[in-house]
């Protein structure tokens, strides 16, 4: 794994180098074979020209696999880091979170991570003299070392570097199909009333049950529904509906999605509008469970439903194979399995059915959100 790490502060009078970057270094170091095929390099501190015109551009991102971000910049300068991602997409990225001068809460680390699309962010407190740290990804897991133990309030950021690298070769081993726009022509969405409604009703109870960010400016979850025979305005018969990228599910219509079809990877889009991040992982599920016409994914756990016992990110094809390792039956419809650290997903044949399965059904928050690795 190709890997530049970002630390210390960078201004015009060349920078000031982090000492609490350079114990993180060091354990970033013990977990990279540098003599093999693993390859670091640091910047820790250094002219903010360097950063606009040697590292964030496509001929240096190229290199690397991942970056870890953690430059402290004046907030009136560019924030680099925004660009990152759009450089280079497919790039694991790590960011940090300081929550020093606000005191934000998990929520807003979270969103953080999620407006930016960090894989992984680490937050960083000072209650007393010293620093502490976590590691979270966007869907709020929190990650510790398991031959250290539970992690309360750490100082070792030493730590927090092993923790990075070792959550970062998983990321690196998921399985990632994009989506193309197979034409910029919208094609028209059945007016589903009654799966429309549930949705609508379920993002209400989910969000109550969330942590809410100051601020929200991406929504968390999606929903599906397939056409197999078509309308008549289609082009296509074998269409699946997928919820448009980052929409409110309070107030979903017909307008919040977006038409795919149901046999290619890479998901091929209809419009202008992208299909969830999640859509490759769902497009599998319906090949697979063909009597299955609707789904529903939202970020709270389900109670005595069963779990994949390992957590994936969002969007990873591994995800589709977890859920078919607990119901391995392809004629199984009408039920719900639990996303180790990712929320739910529903499974129905038809809307009154679906609609029986969400009000027998009790929700709450997600809970087994720490992963020793």
């Amino acid at each position: 794994m190709r890997v530049l790490l970002v630390g210390g502060t960078f201004d015009n009078e060349g920078g000031k180098a982090s000492s609490l970057i350079e114990h993180l270094i060091s354990g970033v170091k013990q977990e990279l074979d540098i003599k093999g095929e693993d390859k670091l390099t640091i910047v820790n501190g250094g002219f903010i020209k360097y950063l606009s015109e040697v590292l964030i551009q496509p001929h240096a991102l190229s290199y690397f696999d991942a970056v870890l971000w953690f430059a402290n910049i004046d907030n009136s300068e560019l924030k680099f880091v925004q660009n990152i991602k759009k450089i280079r997409p497919s790039i694991l990225l790590v960011t940090s979170k300081r929550c020093i001068e606000t005191d934000y809460n998990k929520a807003d680390v979270v969103a953080h991570a999620l407006n930016i699309k960090s894989n992984l962010v680490l937050e960083i407190r000072k209650p007393f003299k010293q620093f502490t740290g976590g590691l979270l990804d966007p869907l709020g897991n929190v990650f510790e070392l398991k031959e250290r133990g539970p992690i309360v309030d750490i100082t070792d950021f030493e730590i927090f570097g092993k923790l990075i690298i070792r959550r970062l070769r998983v990321l690196k081993s998921f399985t990632r199909m994009g989506s193309v726009q197979a034409s910029p022509e919208k094609k028209k969405v059945p007016d589903e009333k009654e799966f429309f409604k549930i949705i609508r009703k379920s993002a209400d109870v989910f969000n109550s049950l969330l942590p809410t960010p100051t601020e929200t400016k991406r929504f968390l979850g999606n929903a599906s529904f397939r056409c197999a025979r078509g309308f008549p305005s289609f082009k296509k018969d074998n269409l699946i509906f997928v919820s448009r990228r980052n929409i409110d599910k309070k107030f979903i219509g017909p307008e919040g999605f977006v038409a795919v079809d149901a046999d290619n990877l890479p998901v091929r889009y209809y419009g202008e509008a992208k299909p969830s991040v999640d859509t490759p992982v769902q497009l599998m599920l319906y090949q697979y469970y063909s009597n299955v016409k609707y789904m529903l994914h939202g970020h709270v756990e389900v109670e005595e439903a069963k779990d994949t016992n390992e957590p994936i990110s969002c969007g990873a094809l591994e995800e589709a194979s977890a859920i078919i390792r607990l119901e391995p039956d392809f004629n199984k419809t009408d039920f719900v399995v639990n996303l180790s650290g990712h929320g739910f997903l529903a499974l129905a044949s038809t809307p009154q059915l679906f609609s029986d399965l969400f009000n027998e059904k009790k929700y709450s928050a997600t809970t087994n959100n720490l992963w020793s690795i």
